[in-house]
Protein backbone atom coordinates (compact mmCIF):
# COMPACT_ATOMS: atom_id res chain seq x y z
CA UNK A 1 0.00 0.00 0.00
CA UNK A 2 1.32 3.29 -0.47
CA UNK A 3 1.24 6.65 1.51
CA UNK A 4 -1.86 8.02 -0.16
CA UNK A 5 -3.58 5.26 0.22
CA UNK A 6 -2.59 4.82 3.77
CA UNK A 7 -3.06 8.42 4.70
CA UNK A 8 -7.07 7.77 3.02
CA UNK A 9 -7.32 4.78 5.03
CA UNK A 10 -6.24 6.78 8.23
CA UNK A 11 -9.34 9.57 7.37
CA UNK A 12 -11.37 7.03 6.83
CA UNK A 13 -10.63 6.04 10.41
CA UNK A 14 -10.90 8.87 12.16
CA UNK A 15 -13.91 9.80 10.75
CA UNK A 16 -15.55 6.13 12.07
CA UNK A 17 -14.52 7.03 15.45
CA UNK A 18 -16.40 10.88 14.93
CA UNK A 19 -19.44 8.89 14.01
CA UNK A 20 -19.51 6.78 17.06
CA UNK A 21 -21.92 7.07 19.68
CA UNK A 22 -22.32 6.98 23.56
CA UNK A 23 -20.03 4.00 24.71
CA UNK A 24 -18.83 2.37 28.02
CA UNK A 25 -16.96 -0.47 28.73
CA UNK A 26 -17.82 -3.73 30.50
CA UNK A 27 -20.03 -6.43 29.35
CA UNK A 28 -23.69 -7.95 30.37
CA UNK A 29 -23.70 -11.40 31.67
CA UNK A 30 -26.82 -13.46 32.89
CA UNK A 31 -27.29 -14.18 36.35
CA UNK A 32 -29.38 -17.11 38.30
CA UNK A 33 -29.99 -16.48 41.69
CA UNK A 34 -30.86 -19.84 44.44
CA UNK A 35 -33.44 -19.00 46.71
CA UNK A 36 -35.60 -20.71 49.11
CA UNK A 37 -39.22 -20.74 48.58
CA UNK A 38 -42.10 -20.83 51.12
CA UNK A 39 -41.81 -24.66 51.50
CA UNK A 40 -37.95 -24.20 52.07
CA UNK A 41 -37.27 -25.57 48.53
CA UNK A 42 -34.37 -24.19 46.74
CA UNK A 43 -35.27 -22.80 43.43
CA UNK A 44 -33.77 -20.55 41.07
CA UNK A 45 -34.74 -16.98 40.04
CA UNK A 46 -33.71 -15.12 36.81
CA UNK A 47 -32.05 -14.59 34.95
CA UNK A 48 -31.20 -10.95 35.63
CA UNK A 49 -28.78 -8.72 33.54
CA UNK A 50 -25.94 -7.79 35.16
CA UNK A 51 -23.85 -5.15 33.88
CA UNK A 52 -20.27 -5.47 35.04
CA UNK A 53 -16.88 -3.23 34.67
CA UNK A 54 -13.57 -2.70 36.07
CA UNK A 55 -12.65 0.81 38.28
CA UNK A 56 -9.98 1.13 40.17
CA UNK A 57 -8.75 -2.39 40.59
CA UNK A 58 -12.20 -3.69 40.86
CA UNK A 59 -14.96 -4.82 39.37
CA UNK A 60 -18.12 -3.00 39.77
CA UNK A 61 -21.06 -4.50 38.74
CA UNK A 62 -24.74 -2.90 38.24
CA UNK A 63 -28.41 -4.88 37.92
CA UNK A 64 -30.10 -3.70 35.29
CA UNK A 65 -33.83 -4.02 33.81
CA UNK A 66 -34.34 -6.13 31.32
CA UNK A 67 -35.25 -2.82 28.91
CA UNK A 68 -31.86 -1.41 29.43
CA UNK A 69 -30.14 -4.51 27.92
CA UNK A 70 -30.12 -3.52 24.54
CA UNK A 71 -28.77 0.02 25.17
CA UNK A 72 -25.91 -1.42 27.40
CA UNK A 73 -24.87 -3.54 24.71
CA UNK A 74 -25.12 -1.26 22.34
CA UNK A 75 -23.38 1.49 24.55
CA UNK A 76 -20.32 -1.78 24.97
CA UNK A 77 -20.36 -2.55 21.35
CA UNK A 78 -19.37 1.04 20.24
CA UNK A 79 -16.89 0.55 22.73
CA UNK A 80 -15.35 -2.21 20.85
CA UNK A 81 -15.50 -0.47 18.18
CA UNK A 82 -13.43 2.42 19.01
CA UNK A 83 -10.60 -0.37 20.55
CA UNK A 84 -10.80 -1.68 16.90
CA UNK A 85 -10.49 1.32 15.07
CA UNK A 86 -7.74 2.75 17.52
CA UNK A 87 -6.08 -0.38 16.84
CA UNK A 88 -6.49 0.22 13.08
CA UNK A 89 -5.01 3.51 13.75
CA UNK A 90 -2.16 3.15 15.05
CA UNK A 91 -1.08 0.19 12.74
CA UNK A 92 -1.52 2.40 9.84
CA UNK A 93 0.13 5.06 11.73
CA UNK A 94 2.95 2.68 12.00
CA UNK A 95 2.88 1.61 8.12
CA UNK A 96 3.15 5.55 7.41
CA UNK A 97 6.02 6.23 9.72
CA UNK A 98 7.56 2.98 8.53
CA UNK A 99 7.73 4.42 4.74
CA UNK A 100 8.77 7.72 5.71
CA UNK A 101 11.48 6.92 7.76
CA UNK A 102 12.74 4.15 4.79
CA UNK A 103 12.04 7.37 2.51
CA UNK A 104 14.49 9.07 4.83
CA UNK A 105 17.49 5.98 4.97
CA UNK A 106 17.18 5.75 1.29
CA UNK A 107 17.98 9.26 0.39
CA UNK A 108 20.69 9.17 3.28
CA UNK A 109 22.40 6.10 1.60
CA UNK A 110 22.16 7.34 -2.00
CA UNK A 111 23.78 10.54 -1.22
CA UNK A 112 26.15 8.41 1.01
CA UNK A 113 27.04 6.53 -2.04
CA UNK A 114 27.20 9.03 -4.35
CA UNK A 115 29.91 11.03 -1.86
CA UNK A 116 31.75 7.64 -1.56
CA UNK A 117 31.86 7.73 -4.95
CA UNK A 118 32.87 11.02 -5.67
CA UNK A 119 35.49 10.39 -3.27
CA UNK A 120 37.06 6.96 -5.07
CA UNK A 121 37.06 9.02 -8.46
CA UNK A 122 39.13 11.92 -7.13
CA UNK A 123 41.33 9.52 -5.27
CA UNK A 124 42.13 7.77 -8.59
CA UNK A 125 41.84 10.62 -10.69
CA UNK A 126 44.45 12.01 -8.20
CA UNK A 127 47.16 8.60 -8.15
CA UNK A 128 47.10 8.66 -12.26
CA UNK A 129 48.65 12.29 -11.97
Amino acid sequence: MNFENLSLKKESILKHVADLGPMRKGNITFQMVQTKNKKGEVVKRGPYPLYSFKKKGGTISKRLRMSQVDEYQKQIDEFRNLKKLTTELVETSQQMSDMIVSENEDVKKTSNHSLKFKKRRRLKESSRE
